[in-house]
């Protein structure tokens, strides 16, 4: 093969690559047709609600971000003349920290759960799905519990200050009740035992154990060797006793007068038969 026939060949096989790869689908973003299949099949097999808190998770870590978690107002002399004077602060503030850590601590195990579960250990004592939901519960319930309880408003020589949640605040705790929705839908689907029914379970498992509480434990070592030697033989009977005293008992009286006694009796010379032993 001449040069100028390598060289045409290789023309060739660089046009189809280049052909193949600037194949683009409408609407996807700039990818080829091959790597929107792929992007597409990921999608579609995450199940919803873990697709729902991945997107909840997003957005409470975006409006944590926003300077409108608490929003302070000064209404007075000369703030007219400037609009009133309005403030605000971003959630990372207070015990609100470890609220948002939480949310974003079980959004990290969804999104491991669905991306990466060869990352997970291989025996947990709860599942994931219980473990996201009681990190996302938690959470909530703080960032609830913190946010609900800055109201405040205060008077004073014709200056009014007060404080409150402002939109982004809001908005953060609706992302963070849909997060704690998601993710105990998610643990339902998903039919992982409650901490408490899994509490009695031992050795290495799915979650830590699969020896139950309250089962008979299997018997350890040999059984007992049978008794040696032949069984006892019966006790004889035992002979009469004496009467107290010291006294032997009377010999057997004879028969009434007129009457012949029994052969064998004593009275008639013989001797009285051996009880059988």
């Amino acid at each position: 093969m001449s040069r100028a026939e390598v060289l045409a060949a290789d023309y060739h096989k660089h046009d189809d690559e280049v052909r193949r790869y600037s194949t683009r689908r409408p609407g996807g973003g700039g990818r080829t047709v091959e790597e929107a299949d792929i992007v597409a099949a990921d999608v579609s097999s995450i199940k919803k609600n873990d697709l729902g808190a991945l997107v909840a998770g997003g957005l409470v870590f975006i409006l944590s971000l926003m300077p409108a978690w608490i929003t302070y107002s000064f209404d007075g002399p000369g703030s007219d003349a400037f609009g009133g004077l309005d403030s605000g602060i971003n959630a990372w503030h207070s015990y609100n920290v470890l609220a948002l850590l939480l949310l974003l601590l079980a959004t990290t195990v969804v999104a491991v759960k669905v991306f990466a579960p060869q990352a997970l250990p291989s025996s947990l004592p709860v599942g994931t799905g219980v473990i996201a939901a009681g990190l996302a519960v938690v959470g909530t319930l703080l960032m609830l519990l913190r946010t609900l309880t800055l109201f405040n408003s205060e008077s004073s020589g014709g200056v009014e200050l007060s404080q409150g949640p402002g939109w982004s605040g809001w908005l953060l705790m609706i992302a963070a009740v849909a997060l704690t929705a998601f993710t105990a839908m998610g643990f339902q689907d998903s039919g992982e035992p409650l901490p408490w029914q899994n509490a009695g379970h031992t050795g290495a498992g799915a979650y830590g154990g699969s020896t139950t509480a309250g089962q008979p434990a299997p018997p350890t070592g040999p059984p007992s060797a049978p008794p040696a030697g032949p069984p006892a033989a019966p006790p004889a009977p035992s002979s009469p006793t004496t009467p107290p005293g010291g006294q032997q008992a009377p010999p057997p009286a004879g028969p009434p007068p007129g009457q012949q006694p029994p052969p064998g009796h004593p009275a008639d010379g013989g001797t009285a038969p051996r009880p059988p032993v």
